[in-house]
């Protein structure tokens, strides 16, 4: 019957920190640029592809960090199926120019 789905809601809240040691906010990318943001994170084969946006009318210098050291990075098609051009990797980071207006997507290899 109805009634035997009629089940009153009880919500419950949990307020203050608990006693673990993490940061209450983390994340794996970052970016340092004024006028670029990463707008898309996708997982493709043998890796991960960021997609970086210029919103500015000049061209700017992005340095994305991720939180693991990667291997390779790599300029890919916006679909993902063609490589367009490596791009050299420090560490975990990279730096890449990204001309106004522009959508580059980057393969990052982990």
């Amino acid at each position: 019957t109805v009634r035997d789905f009629m089940t009153p809601v009880s919500f419950s809240s949990i307020t203050g920190r608990g006693t673990g040691k993490k940061p209450l906010e983390a994340s794996y990318l970052s970016i340092d640029a004024k006028n670029c943001v990463i707008s898309d994170v996708l997982n493709i084969d043998g890796g991960v592809a960021v997609r970086v946006r210029n919103y500015s009318d000049k061209t700017e210098k992005a340095r994305i960090s991720h939180k693991n050291a990667v291997k390779s990075v790599k300029e890919i098609s916006a679909d993902g199926n063609k490589i367009l051009s490596a791009i050299k990797s420090d560490g975990n980071c990279v730096t890449v120019s990204v001309k106004p207006y522009e959508i580059l997507t980057l393969k990052f290899e982990l």
